[in-house]
């Protein structure tokens, strides 16, 4: 290329290329800590691939993809520079062949590394694709079920249940031999047969050394609450650890809280039984809605009458 140009066109050719030229170690520092929003993209003047990075920043795309631009961004930037300078020598000097600068191009190692990242940036792009759609069609599906309204499709669980089983779905949740609704006195056959009573409701416990686990986790203790009729609506399940929630919300059954997986509150499905998991005092707690909520009445009337 310097047999091409004169001095002056030689020099003129250095300060452009020096100035627009771009250089691999920016690239690599935008490509690291920018990636994700297309920084390096932007650099390289690739402004559609970059607004395509900022587009989808709250994915994981752009953050794989940089992942593997770190592999590509060599020769990404070699190929950028020596475009450039075939530009500016055909600006500068027409005349000139730019044979000698192109043949730069044809570099047998890194076709097949350029082939390689690009097969490996399809596949992911594909697979990331198609699991952000599953997730999609799985949160339409459940808003379609829940906007046909809390109580029909429970109506739609309990015809499924009961199209399955001879008897009305209940899903009542036993734990150490306790089902709620279950009487005091057989509660006290099992063990529970250590109680407080007041007018209102009668706190039972056991003298038991071991419990059962819940769900994979020990438990310290556990009391059991009846009502004015003496029957059961609350067992409390003292967890000996605090419990990791989020796994304990997964590893319940599907089937005793319906579609509902928060960590704060589970209801479920078919019945008017409730699980509510108190996170500070790490403690489970399993009621009975319909109950409970008859018991406050109850509750209420006898303040009004004293």
């Amino acid at each position: 290329m310097e047999q091409q140009l004169t001095t002056s066109q030689l020099l003129l050719f250095t300060e452009r290329y020096n100035k627009y030229k771009k250089s691999l170690g920016i690239a690599i520092l935008l490509c690291c800590f920018t990636g994700f929003i297309g920084g390096h993209k932007f650099y390289m003047r690739k402004t559609g691939s970059g607004i395509c990075y900022l587009i989808f920043c709250w994915t994981l795309i752009p953050t794989l993809l940089s992942a593997l631009d770190l592999v590509v961004l060599p020769y990404q930037i070699n190929r950028y520079n020596n475009l450039l300078a075939v530009e500016i020598l055909s600006d500068i000097n027409p005349n000139a062949e730019a044979a000698g600068t192109l043949d730069i191009f044809k570099n047998k190692h890194s076709k097949p590394l350029l082939f390689l990242a690009k097969t490996i940036s399809f596949i992911i792009i594909i697979m990331a694709t198609s699991a952000i759609y599953k997730t999609f069609l799985a949160d339409d599906n459940s808003w379609e079920l829940s906007a046909q309204g809390p109580q029909r499709l429970i109506d739609q669980i309990d015809y499924i249940h009961r199209s399955q089983q001879k008897e009305p779905a209940h899903y009542a949740i036993n734990y150490d031999g306790l089902a709620l609704t279950m009487p005091l006195e057989k509660a006290k056959l099992i063990g529970y047969d250590q109680c407080n009573s007041n007018k209102i409701y009668t706190v039972c416990s056991n003298n038991k050394n071991t419990y059962p686990d819940f769900y994979h986790y020990q438990v310290k203790y556990a009391i059991a609450q009846f009502d004015s009729n003496d029957q059961l609506i609350i067992i409390h399940i003292y967890p000996n650890s605090l419990p990791n929630y989020n796994q304990l919300a997964r590893e319940i059954p599907l089937s005793a809280h319906g579609t509902r997986h928060s960590v704060e509150y589970m209801e479920v499905s078919g019945s008017h039984e409730e699980i509510f998991i108190n996170t500070i005092e790490s403690s489970i707690d399993l009621y009975d809605n319909e109950i409970i909520q008859n018991y406050a009445k109850k509750i209420s009337q006898q303040k009004i009458l004293q």
